[in-house]
Parts: C-alpha cells; sequence; structure tokens
C-alpha cells in the first residue's frame, strides 16, 4: 500500500515522491496468513505458523510497531519460517537474525546465473560466491552486522 504525492520531494520533477502506508493489524495478519500459505506445502502447517506468527507479533508491542512496515514483516516472516516458527526472544537477537536475512537472501537473488569455471570466483562453502583474496563476503557482512548490532543494543 502507499499513498502518492504530487508535489515532488526534490528539485528534480522527473521522479514522483510515494510513501508506504503502514500496515495495520488487520493488514499484518492478512500478510502473514497469505505469507504462510504461499510459502508452506501443507496447508494445516502453514495455518498454524501464520497465527503463531501473528500472535508473537501482537503480544509484543515493539515487534508489532516494527511489523507496520511491510519490508520488515517480510524480513521477520523470512526469520520465522527459517526458524521453524518461532522468533528470538531477545530483541538484539531478532535484529541479528534479520539482518543475516537480508544480506542471505540479497546476496542468493543478485545472481542467480550458474557459475563456470571461467569464473574468477570460488564457492566459500555457503550460498555465497566471492573472489578469492577477498574472502567471503556474506561472511564479513555478518561479522559486520553483529558487531554493528552489539554496539548499539546490548
Amino acid at each position: 500500500m502507499w499513498q502518492g504525492t504530487t508535489a515532488p520531494r526534490s528539485t528534480n520533477a522527473r521522479f514522483a515522491h510515494h510513501t508506504i502506508v503502514p500496515f495495520g493489524e488487520k493488514e499484518i495478519q492478512s500478510f502473514v496468513e497469505k505469507w504462510y500459505a504461499a510459502r508452506e506445502r501443507e496447508p494445516e502447517q502453514a495455518k498454524t505458523r501464520a497465527a503463531t506468527l501473528f500472535n508473537d507479533l501482537k503480544t509484543n508491542d515493539r515487534l508489532l510497531k516494527l511489523a507496520e512496515n511491510p519490508l520488515t514483516l517480510t524480513i521477520i516472516a523470512l526469520v520465522h519460517q527459517r526458524a521453524q516458527g518461532k522468533l528470538p526472544d531477545v530483541r538484539v537477537e531478532l535484529y541479528d537474525r534479520c539482518t543475516e536475512t537480508l544480506i542471505e537472501e540479497w546476496t542468493s537473488g543478485k545472481d542467480s546465473r550458474p557459475k563456470t569455471a571461467n569464473d574468477r570466483t570460488t564457492n566459500c562453502g555457503g550460498d555465497c560466491w566471492s573472489a578469492p583474496r577477498t574472502g567471503c563476503t556474506l561472511n564479513r557482512k555478518r561479522r559486520m552486522s553483529r558487531k554493528y548490532l552489539n554496539a548499539r543494543w546490548r
């Protein structure tokens, strides 16, 4: 959902300004139900996990506030799904998992073409590819995000 304005924010009139309207509880619940319906193979498990995630969000005001943003809610749903239906109890751990998930999803979707022997890249042992002399980009980003989160939120 978005709301548009006719006046551009910058002096460059080629771009329109749009603001994402925050989700309310009904939109969050609908999103979570549709998310799990699309991502889980078993309909009953999809309903159970969706109900669990929505309940987790609804019982924690801080999480519910984060879930108002559609991108953040998507990342939280990914974390919830990857953790087999359980969100971390500690906020910094949730932020850490959200950061890891965003980096992994971004990295895996960034270049999905098959790698060949002619590419000057090497498999780092995970789902990412990086130049041999720089090390694993994904692991470096994970370390950086953990360091930032630990300094910021503990």
